[in-house]
């Protein structure tokens, strides 16, 4: 009977070893399923590529087959002629216009208020996510960052960038009139993808200084708004143009900004807080440092939830009254955990904590109490000097030491008693 309970036990066990087995082995073969059809994907996207680039690698063949025939049957007028023609397309390259109208065709396209790394938009993880213009309603360009300008997503919006500004870029900016007209195509598209290039720079450089990952989007609900989203803005449409989401701020004034700027848009309408003339105040640099209290026995925000305000001197009356009141006001975003503030670190200016025998203060003052009284020795020994009228030791110059010169030697002349020179005192020579 104990054999048989034994056997039991054991093919029981065997079963459930089998059962984890076999489910390990479908959940391998999934996950293998997944990765071939990645694979798949972007096989097929490299072949794609890889054809394009052979069409453009014919092109450019084609082109510089016909350049070189026009080469050898033009003359020297049509060669000069196009000698100058591409010197003007270089200086139009670098034209400041030109540059200047590039940023601002970005901005339209993408629809941001500026081109800095925290208001750039990212490509968006669901295709139905992607963001429209709300007054035209025409789908915003994106950009995927951290790929290469030559690959299809980032390739096509270069295109549409370049065409805009062949066509609308004169309307846009009439400055850069002239450089339109003499730039060649490649030198235009050499403009826009080394702005794309500037652009990839500075967002990998945000995301890698504020931990964030390139599949998280990051937006503003005002700044990020094409030119006339924020017209339409001011006209009062609020509803139709706000757009989810806010800037990931990594300074704390910064931070109390926000958070000021939530509580005064819950404050009453009747309040004079509301006014526009108010907006003025609240700005990241206004704002004051907090910090968090911590016990002696190194308690931390948790266990205390007590902060430290410093309110600011320049502050007015007015203005710290104003913060109080939004202050008062619950938060209408509360953060979901705090992050507890540390000090920076600090130099020591104490010699002793460097590991140093004296504090090199304590040795400047000591060497300088010693110049001090060695002065006053030397001003001593003069004066007894003068009492007794003789003559201090003549100083000698270094040729006389070594004499090879001849000099006059400087003596003080003793100076005259007051009795007469009958009185002078006289010593004997030994």
């Amino acid at each position: 009977m104990f054999m048989k309970t034994n056997f039991v036990l054991a093919i029981s066990r065997m079963e459930s070893r089998l059962d984890k087995f076999s489910k390990a082995l479908t959940d391998a073969k999934v996950e293998l399923e997944h990765q071939v059809a990645e694979f798949n994907r972007q096989n097929k996207a490299l072949k794609k590529e890889v054809e394009l680039l052979k069409v453009r690698m014919e092109e450019l063949e084609d082109r510089l087959v016909e350049q070189q025939d026009e080469d050898e049957n033009e003359d020297d007028s049509a060669k000069e002629k196009r000698l100058a023609k591409y010197e003007a397309s270089n200086t139009a390259y670098k034209d400041n216009n030109l540059k200047g109208l590039t940023q601002d065709i970005f901005e339209l396209q993408l629809g941001v208020g500026k081109l800095t790394a925290e208001y750039l938009p990212d490509w968006p993880a669901d295709e139905s996510t992607w963001l429209v213009d709300p007054v035209t309603g025409d789908k915003l360009l994106h950009f995927r960052w951290d790929q290469p300008f030559g690959r299809d997503n980032n390739w096509s919006g270069i295109c549409i960038i370049c065409e805009h500004i062949k066509k609308k870029g004169a309307t846009y900016l009439p400055a850069a009139q002239a450089a339109l007209d003499t730039i060649s195509d490649n030198n235009l598209q050499s403009c826009v993808v080394e702005k794309f290039k500037d652009l990839a720079k500075k967002f990998k450089t945000h995301c890698a200084a504020t931990e964030r990952s390139t599949d998280r989007r990051c937006w503003s609900c005002r700044s990020c708004l094409t030119r006339s989203a924020r017209q339409s803005w001011q006209k009062g449409v609020r509803d139709q143009l706000f757009i989810y989401g806010r800037l990931a701020n990594t300074h704390t004034q910064e931070q109390k900004c926000d958070v000021r700027k939530w509580k005064q848009e819950t404050l009453p309408q009747e309040s004079k807080y509301c006014q526009k003339k108010y907006d003025s105040a609240f700005v990241a640099n206004l704002m004051s440092d907090d910090k968090d209290e911590v016990g002696e026995d190194g308690k931390q925000w948790e266990d205390i939830c007590l902060i430290i305000k410093h309110i600011d001197q320049r502050w007015s009356v007015h203005m710290d009254k104003m913060f109080e009141t939004v202050d008062a006001q619950d938060d209408p975003r509360p953060a979901k955990k705090y992050t507890i503030c540390v000090d920076g670190t600090e130099i020591a200016e104490n010699g002793k904590l460097w590991g140093d025998d004296e504090d090199p203060e304590e040795l400047k003052q000591k060497k300088w109490a010693f110049e001090e009284e060695k002065e006053e020795v030397k001003h001593k020994k003069v004066k007894v000097l003068m009492e007794l009228q003789v003559p201090p030791k003549s100083k000698m110059t270094r040729k006389q030491k070594q004499g090879k010169g001849k000099g006059k030697e400087k003596a003080m002349e003793p100076p005259a008693n007051e009795q007469g020179d009958e009185d002078d005192i006289k010593f004997d020579e030994e």
